[in-house]
């Protein structure tokens, strides 16, 4: 696309509430817009190149102000300290203007997702182990921090060049303790059967459940439970969780028949018990992060694919 140069200046405290460490002065940092990575109701994602340090952001650009998630989002971010599987949090300005708001973060290669299609091959399974274990460090130090992000899903997990795997988008996170919760958050296909049944004072357990179906899903190379509403999604979990994990397993084996390339076809049973402990139904029995990274599946070795 077309070159456009954005002058990002200080946004209002108004915006998000005591003193900001943005820029003072609205020309200390232009960008050129390099192209759009993604479009969405709140606004537009750009990768764009910072004029001064050469560096290569995300810029995600918000007509009429900084939306209620955004707020969360940056607030999130600007309270944890770094880490290697968390996206980094860069600046929140106002473009030159005036008329728009804008949010600047580390650039990434891509999503779960958008990766899978841009390859045109299922993820192995020794690079979904890889995944696993990253996304959960980056689980187990939200949780740590009081932080579930309620929202993850392969679009939230973002890779980089150089293999890194990270977090992102938390406009649906919250702090924990601090009951009662929205009721019904997230994403359908990736939400916790108490999220469905309308509870409000679920855990960080939520975010298990959600890690489990995402790696459900790249080992299935498809969505496991994929519904268009919350009754039929609670009834599809309900039907292949009940008996426990009687028709999960079966239907885990039967995909592993009839998709002998996909990586459920060499799932170790070591595999198939974290998977299970990941979609326990029962969120007080549901394994948590830390425990999820100490399991016995990140213990075997794998072959290296040639």
């Amino acid at each position: 696309m077309g070159t456009k140069c954005l002058g990002l200046g200080v946004l209002p405290k108004a915006y998000l509430g005591g003193e900001q460490d943005f820029q003072k002065d609205p020309d200390d940092e232009e960008y050129d817009i390099l192209d759009e990575i993604s479009r969405g109701s709140f606004g537009v994602v750009y990768s764009a190149r910072n004029e001064r340090s050469g560096e290569t952001v995300a810029i995600k650009e918000e007509v009429g102000g900084l939306c209620p998630s955004t707020v969360m989002e940056i607030s999130i971010l600007k309270s944890l300290p770094p880490h290697p599987c968390i996206i980094t949090f860069k600046q929140a300005a106002e473009g030159a203007d005036g008329g728009r708001a804008y949010v600047v973060m580390e650039h990434m290669m891509s999503d779960l997702r958008r990766w899978r299609l841009k390859r045109r091959k299922p993820y192995a399974p020794i690079e979904i182990k890889y995944l696993m274990e990253e996304i959960l460090k980056g689980v187990a130090f939200l949780h740590d921090h009081g932080v579930m992000h309620r929202d993850l899903k392969p679009e939230n997990i973002l890779l980089g060049h150089n293999s890194e795997v990270k977090i992102c988008d938390f406009g649906l996170s919250a702090r924990f303790p601090g009951q009662p919760y929205s009721p019904g958050v997230g994403t359908l296909w990736y939400m916790a059967p108490e999220l469905l049944h309308g509870s409000r004072d679920y855990t960080c357990a939520v975010d298990m459940w959600a890690v489990g179906a995402t790696m459900a899903e790249l080992l299935l190379d498809r969505v496991l439970f994929r519904e268009d509403s919350e009754c039929h999604q609670i009834w599809r979990i309900r039907w292949t969780m009940n008996p426990p994990f009687n028709f999960l397993r079966r239907e885990l084996k039967l995909a592993a028949a009839e998709a002998p390339a996909t990586a459920i076809a060499s799932l170790t049973p070591a595999g198939f018990d974290l998977l299970e402990s990941l979609l326990e139904y029962q969120p007080e029995y549901r394994i948590t992060a830390k425990d999820a990274l100490n399991h016995a599946w990140f213990q075997e070795l794998d072959a290296i694919p040639t």
